[in-house]
């Protein structure tokens, strides 16, 4: 519960029950956006290991193209 909230809404002239209820009802609502930032800076972290995957395919990638134009000269052009 988050006791500011709670005690300004009974400062407001609230109920005590529905002070207590919007209290915790914004306390969880707050959890919830926690548990998201959380989850998304897991997520942060594998798409920066994918990222550095991906690279390295693009290398291999590079190599492997750069590799069949060199072996098909060496085979048809002997020197």
């Amino acid at each position: 519960m988050i006791v500011e909230l709670y005690e300004a809404l009974r400062a407001a002239g609230a109920p005590e029950d529905k002070a207590q209820a919007a209290a915790r009802a914004r306390a969880e609502h707050d959890r919830r956006f926690d548990r998201v930032d959380t989850e998304l800076a897991v997520i942060r972290g594998e798409l920066k290991a994918l990222e550095g995957q991906v690279v390295m395919v693009k290398w291999i990638t590079g190599a492997t193209f750069a590799g069949i134009p060199a072996l098909i000269l060496r085979t048809f052009v002997q020197g």
